[in-house]
């Protein structure tokens, strides 16, 4: 469905998706990505446990998972100016409140909020808006993509220069600051006057079509939405898993948190790099086609992960870009495939779904993870489980693809 003339330009060349971009890009950096960085001196500092820690962050997560369903509905119907803005005025306020928690029990509550405010104004509700307003959503969204595929460039030496010269509080506020100005005030400007998939009043009058769960069944009832639903509950494992085991896992190797940091930031540009060809591909990229090929970097990408050694760039270099070009095109091919493969009129719901979906690999790959390379000693098992995770995620991309009408690999004849 084209968006209707008198709707927010939602086009790359338009300010709104940058404004919008850049506040993703914010949102990400400062409620997600610098937990992984905060929890070292907040155990030094308060003596809380690793376990503890991490059982906190899988507290959020499982608030951001429940929340996907109720939330996508809620943009479904009524657009996605108020969650989001809402979401992210929140996500200023608990960043502050962080910075002066002291109390396990608090802290584990926190991070339930915080998992809720995420959920409100970061991903799926972003790519709502642009389905349900832009006149080239996959365009659109490979733009959006572009800028916050610089997140971890971005945030984790900002993050860390924080934490060296202000401390782990002080480097709270700031980021509490730089979220409230660069996230919550773009949402409530951009999002004005924006609407949600539901372009129809009297249909909504009428209880038809409000995007609820029982609209949505057909779409749940394909052998191609669970297909797709098991590549990305595959791909939410490994991210999930990598974003807090990285670190560890390349200082068992023998690389200095230095090395770590700028694995992190090197992600980006390759991200950036693969979108930047996206964009450029345009309609010759639809996300079907995309996907087909881009599933099978992943495996690769581990492979030379099991394949580093310290003092060994090569082989850390071939994973840094073969993942950050699987991650920044998959982004793009799960937020354009949702229209294109499965269903843009309820793309809220649906997307909502996948995430609640996704939701126990998502939240159980940290502890999953810990419990493996304990019990095995060491990160080599790890890998290898990652390894088979991408490949059974690749196999439900192909499997979702073939039954949407494109072979799972396309090839050319001479």
């Amino acid at each position: 469905m084209a968006a209707s003339p008198s709707l927010p330009d939602f086009s790359p060349s338009g300010p709104r998706l940058w404004g919008l971009a850049v506040a993703q890009l914010v949102g990400w950096g400062t409620l997600y990505y610098g937990y992984a960085l905060l929890f070292g001196p907040m155990e030094a500092e308060l003596g809380w446990s690793r376990t503890d820690l991490n059982g906190a962050l899988t507290a959020g997560l499982l608030a951001t998972g429940l929340g996907a369903v109720p939330i996508g509905r809620l943009i479904d119907r009524f657009g996605a100016a108020l969650p989001m803005t809402a979401g992210a005025v929140a996500g200023a306020l608990l960043l502050v409140l962080w910075s002066r928690i002291d109390s396990l029990p608090a802290f584990y509550g926190l991070c339930v909020a915080l998992g809720i405010a995420q959920g409100a104004s970061l991903g799926d509700p972003a790519f709502a808006v642009i389905t349900a307003n832009a006149r080239d959503a996959r365009r659109a969204i490979t733009a959006l993509t572009l800028v916050t595929g610089l997140c971890t460039t971005v945030f984790f030496p900002l993050v860390q220069a924080l934490i060296e010269h202000l401390g782990w509080r002080n480097a709270l506020l700031a980021l509490g600051l730089v979220q409230l100005l660069f996230c919550a005030l773009p949402h409530a400007l951009v999002l004005k006057g924006t609407r949600g998939p539901r372009r129809s009043s009297q249909e909504i009058e009428a209880g038809q079509r409000d995007g609820s769960a029982s609209e949505a069944r057909p779409v749940f009832r394909r052998a191609a939405f669970w297909s797709f639903a098991l590549c990305f509950a595959a791909q939410a494992f490994i991210s999930s898993g990598l974003t807090f085991h990285l670190v560890p896992l390349l200082q068992e190797r023998g690389f200095g948190i230095e090395t770590a940091v700028a694995v992190f930031a090197l992600r980006g540009p390759a991200q950036v790099g693969a979108r930047m060809l996206l964009l450029a591909l345009g309609s010759k990229a639809p996300a079907r086609r995309v996907g087909s090929f881009i599933v099978l970097l992943p495996p690769l990408a581990l492979a030379a992960l099991f394949a580093t050694a310290p003092g060994g760039t090569a082989a850390l270099i071939a994973f840094v870009v073969l993942y950050g070009v699987a991650d920044g095109s998959l982004t793009i091919v799960r937020a354009a495939g949702i229209g294109e493969m499965l269903d843009r009129e309820r793309y809220g719901t649906v997307a909502g779904t996948l995430s609640f979906i996704a939701l126990v690999p998502k939240v159980g790959a940290p502890l999953a993870i810990a419990a493996l390379w304990q019990w095995t000693g060491g990160y080599a098992a790890v890998i290898e489980a990652l390894i088979l995770a991408a490949l059974v995620g690749a196999a439900g991309f192909w499997l979702a693809a073939a039954r949407t009408g494109i072979r799972p690999a396309p090839t050319t004849t001479a």
